[in-house]
């Protein structure tokens, strides 16, 4: 009970550094930047990739982090296109993929990550994207606490990246 108390904590603690430093960003650059940056480090997980859903509803890999160029590659792949983001992030679904989802449709020159997770990011009620993170190597978690943590920083992100868009206007 004891220890599940001190994890907790030390969540909530990375949880609020993780808001602190992004209340920092006033432009959308640095909440891409310090916000994949800080998704990984907290997380645990080696790389990441944001996935943007522009005003004409098209979806494009805008920022990364921790990823050879082959990697990032492989996980846009596993990014689903504008349509499908907005479906996935109406219900605010997270997915988790394994390493057979991963492995499909690669050549074997490329690296595989052993799992991986896409959240939504949603400012203001509006879907703008998805952040995928990444690990190379199977570790062992408990998927609620990924998801958890990582859903919360991906909703963090996109507050700050809508309140960018507010702000350069």
């Amino acid at each position: 009970m004891e220890r599940a108390i001190i994890e907790e904590k030390e969540r909530l603690s990375l949880l609020n550094t993780v808001a602190v430093t992004m209340s920092h960003c006033l432009t959308a650059s640095d909440v891409l930047r310090t916000g994949i940056r800080l998704a990984c480090k907290t997380t645990g997980h080696d790389g990441a990739i944001i996935r943007a859903i522009s005003p004409e509803g098209r979806s494009r890999t805008i920022a990364s982090a921790g990823l050879t160029q082959q990697e990032r590659a492989q996980l846009a792949k596993l990014m689903p296109r504008a349509e499908m983001l907005k479906r996935i992030t109406k219900g605010q679904a997270s997915i988790r993929f394994g390493e057979s989802e991963i492995a499909q449709g690669r050549s074997s020159s490329e690296p595989i990550f052993a799992n991986a997770l896409l959240v939504p990011l949603v400012g203001r009620g509006e879907t703008l994207g998805a952040l995928c993170l990444a690990t190379r190597e199977k570790r062992p978690s408990t998927v609620k606490q990924d998801v958890g943590l990582a859903g919360a920083i991906a909703a963090m992100i996109g507050a700050a990246l809508k309140n960018a868009f507010v702000f350069a206007q």
